[in-house]
């Protein structure tokens, strides 16, 4: 090409012309152009505007440099015509030089390379993906930059570096490594209070800008400069740096592998897994994959498991730093690479070919007969990894990676997670030694802040040691300070955030912007579904790039389908990358739009029957979780429970009343199955105020219905009543008499909870009037259900057997599991108190099914409650207490007082039966207490009833009749009768009578 400027035609030309040419010899997808060019919310038309630029970009380039390939474009150009291209030849050439010790040479390569630069990268051009792409370049620049001043003042030339280096660090302030050289090059030229000044202004600076102290390289060049050290002469001081690979080739058997660290901890089975790879019968190349995100341990594993392998391969071990993810570093290239490797084995730098598949044939020549031990560190693909494979068969090559090399073909791939608890609690206690002693409490609290990884607690510990003055907990609370977490874990040239933000730099636009979603995203792991709704994708698109997400280690698996960040990823996501607020805006409604929908479908599939409103989303979700039936919903709402409890959070604390109104209630009968209704009860209320707010009486009525089932599944029924007294009346204000009905017929189980049985009686019948009315039979069955067992302890046995018979009619078919399960007991109840035993086991044996089907501990526990009593009733005492221990086991961890009173009394009358007094009495004091302390009045009077039966059979007559009296008190305030208690009493007081005469 000559040198004949082009006009491009216009700024989206420039940022495709720049997306190409930054990716020369690689496609570029139409997707990817369409990020580049809009980043976010690009136009239906994207994709057709992008082929009209291309289309344009040909017509004024030269023919042939745009080629469209498969489902994108490449620039097809020679790297001499690219400056960048260029550029990079010369570092390669410049680290050869100094490999070589060569450095005249090195610097000439280096300003040849800087002498093409011409201000900034892509100067002018705006976008995300180009903007970063520029700042990656100029980082690149801006180190090339010191390593040619290091050069320089090696070799003496300090004299004309003063006043470029001053430029320098005053256009990057915070760049301590220009600081460094500039102190080098002033105290070079004899300025040494000059050089003591800079360290001095910049020591201020950190302090008041960052609350830092300068770090370690500029602390030690100002110790250097204060003591005259002779190591800052460049005449009589050896060069300080040094390449990756130093290679001693004098002896035959060649050793690279950095030292193994003294306190080396964890990863135990997996160490021993990677040395049980290594096996001296192998027929072909044992290749070992070790990946995992950044600072989790690779390469320190794998340099312990080097060094346990040593000896079992006489011909070397190789180590080889690849950079795949090195901070201002692009991976080294497989020619570089292979050079290294063959200048170790003894190759001379003269007979080493130039190209490519020239030394990859030189090097399995070389390795052909040799053992060796080759370690691959920092791979950034499996392209890279590939040239650089001995042909021998009794070699081992292992290989640190954070993206899993899925084109490595026969690779043992061994995935390293953070260590478990204890192995980092471990390490801690390792790195700490008898510097700090510390307490088990502050070596897990610095395990949880450092989210077990071992980069993280490195840092720390080591910044603790250099800081004499801080204490664990000090350092702790520092670690826990809001966004302060990632500013801490920086040591030298070791950063956190910087070792995430590699891993992020090496991926697309597209997968950029899902892992910055996910970030936001409130709930601890979510699936494709979800990922989709937040970034307004198809699911098919989002389950492929966090596929990608997952392969680069910057997301974590632990089950099936579902995907998190560890806790520290997900804290440089919101403390370090840039956000866009409209973006994040938009995503967190998109998400709670995709839950209310979701949630909406699965309610309906838990609960038939329910009432359903139509809840208008503002973002569709253009795809969902499929959920065919009650089972998939209920494992819907299994897996995704805590992350809709955190959607809720999320929404009341920015404000959608319009999720925070309907979320709740999609998810009351799910809870109120898992036993933890009652633990929402503030969720509710939040569900009801927000309903008020946006004017949806009808949502306040249901969320206020909600509250008030939480209220009396705790025993608080004053606060029940209230809320059902509140919905009752909007529904009578709103004229929806579905809702009435509800809310009367509520209201009547509240009151028999509270022992207020006419009462009860009589809310359901008129609830059971408005059902009839409305030809709800659904309802009218739960309404029957509930005058059944009304019928049952008000004596009324005959026609509680009528009502649950009907209840169990109108029920049955219905796909409403629950309600069907308890009319079939209030059924088998009332026929076990008519003396129908057997006709009552039938009814429960017809119960089960629908128990099973609603996975409901309480509901189990239910319907082993009525078998204990029935089996009690026939003398069958060894299956009632069965039973009812079962029942106890099912309500373990359950907050259910009232049927836990229940169970008790029933297990207390099997003692009674059979003479223990003791243990009866037992029973029926717990039974009390679990009554007493919520008010169940009928349970109250059962167990009153049953301690003076027990006190009675202990010969204890005046407490008998001190708690028989209390029971019948209590049966008469509800208009019921205790088993012939008035006679049992009435015996009793006589003979006591008779015996005191």
């Amino acid at each position: 090409m000559d040198s004949t400027r082009v006009p491009l035609g216009g700024t989206r030309q420039e940022l495709v012309l720049a997306a190409l040419l930054l990716a020369t010899g690689c496609v570029v997808t139409l997707q990817q152009l369409v990020q580049v060019v809009w980043e976010t919310h690009p136009p239906s038309t994207a994709a057709h505007q992008i082929r009209k630029i291309v289309a344009d970009l040909r017509r004024r380039l030269p023919a042939g440099l745009i080629v469209t390939d498969g489902p994108g474009y490449r620039m097809v150009i020679h790297d001499t015509a690219v400056d960048l291209q260029i550029f990079e030849k010369q570092l390669v050439r410049a680290r050869a030089a100094e490999d070589d010790g060569r450095p005249t040479e090195a610097i000439d390569a280096l300003t040849t390379g800087l002498s093409l630069w011409r201000g900034d990268a892509l100067s002018g051009m705006n976008g995300l993906t180009v903007r970063t792409a520029a700042a990656r370049a100029d980082e690149r620049r801006l180190m090339t930059v010191e390593r040619l001043i290091t050069l320089q003042l090696e070799i003496g030339e300090e004299g004309d570096l003063v006043g470029q280096l001053r430029a320098l660090a005053a256009e990057h302030p915070m760049r301590e490594r220009l600081l460094v050289l500039l102190m080098t090059a002033l105290y070079q030229s004899g300025r040494q209070a000059e050089a003591l000044q800079v360290y001095a202004d910049a020591r201020q600076s950190l302090a008041d800008q960052l609350g830092i102290d300068p770090g370690p390289e500029l602390s030690r060049r100002h110790e250097q400069i204060l003591r005259n050290d002779p190591a800052l002469d460049p005449r009589a001081a050896t060069r300080a740096s040094v390449p990756t690979v130093r290679v001693v080739t004098s002896s035959s058997r060649p050793m690279t592998i950095p030292r193994d660290l003294v306190d080396f901890t964890g990863h135990d089975e997996t160490l021993e897994t990677l040395v049980g790879f290594a096996r001296p019968d192998a027929t072909a190349l044992t290749l070992v994959s070790i990946n995992g995100m950044g600072g989790v341990g690779k390469t320190t594993l794998a340099i312990h498991a080097a060094h346990r392998l040593g000896r079992e391969f006489p011909d070397g071990q190789l180590f080889l730093d690849l950079h795949g993810f090195t901070y201002g570093r692009d991976p080294v290239d497989p020619v570089e690479a292979l050079g290294v490797l063959l200048r170790a084995v003894g190759t001379p730098g003269e007979q080493l070919p130039t190209d490519q598949v020239g030394r990859s044939a030189l090097w399995r020549a070389t390795t052909a007969d040799r053992s060796l031990l080759i370690l691959l560190d920092n791979a950034s693909s499996a392209q890279q990894v590939i040239p650089l494979l001995p042909s021998s068969a009794t070699s081992l090559v292992l290989i640190t990676t954070r993206s899993r090399l899925n084109g490595l073909d026969g690779t043992h791939s061994v995935t390293l997670d953070p260590p478990l608890d204890d192995e980092a609690s471990a390490i801690v206690h390792r790195l700490l030694g008898d510097r700090h002693p510390a307490t088990e409490a502050e070596v897990q609290a610095l395990v949880e802040a450092c989210g077990r990884l071992p980069l993280a607690l490195r840092i720390a510990v080591a910044r603790l040691h250099n800081r004499p003055k801080w204490t664990l907990s000090y350092l702790i609370g520092r670690l826990r300070r809001e966004g302060r977490l990632m500013r801490e874990l920086v040591l030298d040239d070791r950063s956190v955030a910087a070792s995430i933000g590699l891993s992020y730099h090496g991926v697309g636009p597209d997968h950029q912007q899902m892992f910055r979603l996910i970030g936001l995203f409130p709930g601890e792991s979510c699936d494709a579904y979800t990922a989709a709704a937040l970034a307004g994708v198809p699911q098919e698109r989002a389950e492929q790039i966090l596929e990608d997400l997952l392969d680069s280690q910057l997301l974590i698996q632990r089950q099936v389908d579902r995907y998190e960040m560890h806790d520290l990823v997900r804290n440089f996501v919101r403390t370090v990358l840039a956000q866009d607020e409209d973006e994040n805006t938009t995503a967190i409604h998109r998400l709670l739009d995709y839950y209310v929908v979701t949630a909406e479908t699965a309610a309906n599939r838990v609960q038939p029957g329910r009432f359903v409103t139509e809840a208008r989303v503002r973002y569709p979700p253009q795809d969902v979780a499929p959920l065919a039936d009650q089972a998939e919903s209920l494992e819907w709402f299994e897996a995704e429970r805590r992350n809709l409890l955190a959607a809720i959070d999320l929404a009341a604390d920015r404000g959608h009343d319009f999720h925070l109104c309907h979320l709740p209630r999609t998810m009351a009968f799910y809870l109120y199955v898992r036993g933890e209704m009652h633990e929402h009860v503030a969720t509710f209320r939040k569900a009801a105020a927000a309903a008020r707010r946006i004017d949806e009486p009808v949502h306040e009525g249901l969320n206020l219905i909600n509250v008030a089932i939480a209220h009396w599944y705790l025993g608080e029924f004053t606060e029940a009543l209230e809320c059902y007294a509140d919905a009752l009346a909007i529904a009578q204000d709103t004229n929806d008499t579905v809702g009435e009905g509800t809310c009367l017929g509520r209201i009547g189980i509240v009151c028999a909870s509270m022992g207020r049985f006419e009462e009860a009686l009589s809310y359901q019948q008129r609830a059971l009037a408005i059902h009839r009315t409305m030809g709800s039979q659904a309802e009218q069955g739960n309404a029957l259900s509930n005058i059944s067992q009304l019928q049952n302890v008000l004596g009324m046995h005959a026609e509680a057997v009528t009502s649950a018979r009907e209840a169990v009619r109108l029920l049955d078919g219905r796909d409403q599991p629950a309600d069907l399960a308890s009319a079939l007991t209030r059924l088998a109840s009332a026929q076990s108190n008519l003396g129908e035993g057997s006709a009552a086991l039938a009814t429960l044996t017809l119960a089960t099914v629908p128990v099973q089907t609603t996975n409901s501990r309480r509901a189990r526990a239910m319907l082993e409650t009525r078998y204990a009593e029935v089996l009690m009733r026939l003398g069958r005492l060894a299956e009632a207490e069965r039973h009812g221990l079962a029942a106890l086991s099912l309500l373990g961890g359950l907050e259910n007082p009232a049927l836990r009173a229940e169970v008790e009394n029933v297990l207390g009358r099997v003692h009674t039966e059979r003479g223990d007094f003791t243990g009866a009495l037992a029973r029926h004091r717990r039974a009390h207490e679990n009554a007493d302390r919520i008010g169940l009045r009928l349970e109250q009077a059962r167990a009153l009833d049953g301690m003076g039966r027990a006190h009675a059979g202990l010969g204890d007559f005046d407490r008998a009749v001190t708690d028989w009296r209390a029971a019948l008190s209590l049966y008469q305030v509800m208009g019921t009768t205790g088993d012939d208690l008035e006679q049992r009493l009435g015996c009793l007081e006589q003979s006591r009578s008779a015996v005191s005469h």
